[in-house]
């Protein structure tokens, strides 16, 4: 049999099995100017927020804000300000708080551990995104060493 593979850019398809096998090409957008790209990225707690800016800043990510959220109110209003102060080009959302990373077990007052909590807070922040900052792409991410991949499988896509 014949191996056949179609490549649409993000993935590559192999017909050579009787079900067709997307492989992910991860070299399709490795090209982006993460440092043009204004990014506001959210996730559960305020503890990894200094670390995590210091190494984005690093890699050369110049126009970006981190925030972090607690399941509140308050938190809610913080996060519809952030939203509101530019016109984002990527808001990421952190693997705990989109429910990603089911194994981790947070250790920080004030986030919750419990699934349908986070399902709920996973709901409402998706929705205040999309309500406070229609254009913005919205990227979830794996866990906090995704973020510079995911940030290219989004925003590179979008290149094509």
């Amino acid at each position: 049999m014949a191996r056949r593979i179609m490549n649409n850019g993000l993935f590559l398809i192999n017909k050579s099995f009787s079900i067709p096998t997307f492989i992910i090409n991860r070299t399709t957008s490795s090209n982006i100017a993460v440092n043009k790209l204004k990014i506001l990225g959210v996730g559960a707690g305020t503890k990894p927020i200094e670390k995590m800016q210091k190494t984005l800043t690093e890699k050369g990510y110049n126009n970006i804000k981190l925030l972090g959220l607690y399941n509140t109110e308050e938190s809610d209003q913080k996060l519809i300000a952030a939203l509101k102060e530019k016109q984002w080009d990527a808001v990421t959302i952190g693997s705990y708080v989109n429910g990603f990373d089911q194994a981790a077990h947070y250790q920080e007052e004030g986030v919750s551990t419990d699934r349908t909590d986070i399902l709920l807070w996973f709901n409402r922040v998706l929705n205040l995104v999309h309500e406070s900052a229609p254009k913005s792409k919205i990227v979830l991410l794996k866990g906090p060493h995704d973020f510079h991949d995911a940030i290219q499988r989004i925003m590179g896509a979008e290149q094509k």
